[in-house]
């Protein structure tokens, strides 16, 4: 089980909300998009509001920038999904040739990546997948939701995937 946890921010850019942590490949320099940095993030408040302003110096159209702590626990095997089978605010993380990606539910605006069966957290406001009693998703669990996106990930994406908690406060 890999423990994740630290700073990030949040920059929206049109109907996208992208999340940011520190810098990890040579060709950035305050900060580097989570899918593509390995999951590092921010060890402090101070670093994540730096990047933040670094980023917003450099893309104009970055509407609103918020600054997050992110806390996540993610399998790091099949073997570990069984810690997840009752716990709410999960996410499905996929591996792809170069990038990872995080998955949630499909939002209200129906948006979604082919025919999974749910969409990146870029696009559906940082949502997550949660036990409901939602008739659309016949009544499964937040768990349940999230292994069959994994299925449908490693199936209609040949890539591997995971599952993880996610836990997302705002700061500023």
């Amino acid at each position: 089980m890999k423990n994740i946890g630290g700073f990030v921010f949040i920059a929206n850019l049109g109907c996208f909300q992208h999340i940011f942590g520190k810098c990890v490949n040579p060709h950035f320099k305050d900060y580097e998009a989570l899918t593509s940095n390995g999951i590092a993030l921010y060890e402090n408040q101070k670093e994540a509001v730096y990047g933040s302003h670094a980023f917003k110096e450099k893309i104009s159209g970055a509407k609103i920038i918020k600054i997050g702590k992110l806390e996540m626990k993610m399998a790091e095997s099949v073997k570990e999904f069984g810690y997840f089978r009752y716990k709410e605010s999960l996410i499905v993380v996929a591996n792809f040739e170069l990038s990872k990606e995080f998955f949630g539910p499909i939002a209200g605006n129906g948006q979604r990546v082919g025919y999974l069966p749910g969409t990146a957290l870029t696009r559906n406001g940082l949502k997550t997948f949660d036990s409901d009693k939602d008739l659309s998703t016949h009544n499964l669990s937040a768990y349940e939701k999230a292994v069959n996106l994994i299925r449908e990930v490693n199936r209609q994406g040949q890539s591997p995937a995971t599952i993880s908690t996610f836990s997302l406060k705002f700061i500023q």
